[in-house]
């Protein structure tokens, strides 16, 4: 009876790994493997070496797995140089949150009516946008300011 209450806990602890890889499967702590193999080679990889592990309870190769690491929020700031083109203002949904501001902005904005075709010039849609952008005044993915001459991303 006591090997059956070890051999389920070890079956439950197998399954929350599988869990956690499969909500976050690129989210590995080595960096080497990530740009040689996909996501999907690198999440069996994982499983393998979770289930080899828990399987011979080697524990010099339980450190050297690796573990899936969640991401914070403050460190997902998108690439604001590749934000440009047709933007539809919205209240729902957005692709962006992004606040208004008038000093040390990460993207300066140009509102121009025809070729929106470089980074920090937005051509203001109501139909078919390349991003859907929120304004708001907490919590935003990233700042703007609005500019005559000069848009683009800060230096």
């Amino acid at each position: 009876m006591k090997r059956f209450t070890v051999t389920s806990t070890r079956t439950v602890l197998l399954m929350v790994s599988f869990i956690l890889l499969f909500l976050c499967p690129g989210c590995s702590n080595s960096s080497e493997d990530s740009a040689a193999y996909p996501i999907e080679q690198q999440t069996a990889s994982n499983i393998k070496t979770v289930l080899h592990t828990s399987a011979t309870g080697n524990h010099e190769q339980a450190r050297s797995t690796r573990y899936i690491q969640p991401v914070s929020s403050s460190s997902r700031k998108p690439d604001v140089s590749q934000i440009y083109g047709r933007i539809q203002f919205v209240e729902h949904f957005p692709d962006y949150r992004v606040k208004v501001v008038n000093h040390f902005p990460d993207l300066r904005v140009q509102k121009v009516n025809h070729f929106p075709n470089r980074p920090g010039r937005w051509q203001i849609v109501n139909h078919f946008p390349d991003y859907k952008i929120q304004i708001v005044d907490h919590f935003p993915d990233f700042t703007i300011q609005w500019v005559d001459h000069f848009p683009g991303p800060r230096n």
